[in-house]
């Protein structure tokens, strides 16, 4: 059976895909940590300008807790002051990379709830996906997990280690599923 592509041909596919690998793995490298801040930095900005707004007017937000966000097994007042809570804490340590992957978690639930219990938008879902994927990968080299984790992996202290094996272990076993 004859072969439709030359010796070259199939040589210089392998050199362009080589450049091409090449690339991406450079730009992993050098813009990749630039670009996950610039994402954790603008969606701690989403949430501080949201916790914000309901900080000046926590009637209006108790409100909206109560009516437009309304979740049965959380009482209005609870859920206004958790929700606060959530969108003042949280975007902080996310933007800092402090406690990334627990900083993330309930503000993909906040997320989500305000998709399903007030306005279905492609963005809520987008937003969520994002923390998701910020759940199971954590941030990278431009935070401050990633410069204490080498330290605590071999710490004295017993639950460090046991936590970032943890993490480690969920990564690589989870992580592949949602990518």
């Amino acid at each position: 059976m004859p072969s439709y592509f030359s010796v070259s041909t199939r040589a210089r596919a392998s050199i362009s895909l080589r450049i091409w690998f090449a690339a991406y793995r450079s730009y992993k490298r050098i813009y990749h940590p630039f670009v996950d801040l610039g994402i954790r930095l603008s969606i701690a900005q989403f949430f501080l300008h949201s916790a914000m707004v309901q900080a000046t007017t926590l009637h209006d937000a108790l409100y909206l807790a109560g009516d437009k966000y309304s979740v049965s097994w959380l009482s209005p007042q609870h859920g206004g002051l958790v929700e606060a809570g959530i969108e003042l804490i949280c975007p902080i340590l996310f933007a800092l990379g402090l406690f990334t992957r627990a900083a993330a978690v309930p503000m993909a639930v906040l997320t989500l709830v305000a998709h399903t219990s007030y306005q279905t938008h492609d963005a809520n879902l987008f937003l969520g996906a994002t923390l998701i994927g910020y759940v199971m990968f954590g941030a990278r080299a431009i935070s401050i997990d990633g410069l204490i984790t080498p330290g605590l992996s071999d710490s004295a202290v017993p639950i460090f280690p046991h936590i970032i094996y943890a993490t480690e272990q969920f990564t690589k076993n989870v992580g592949p599923a949602f990518s």
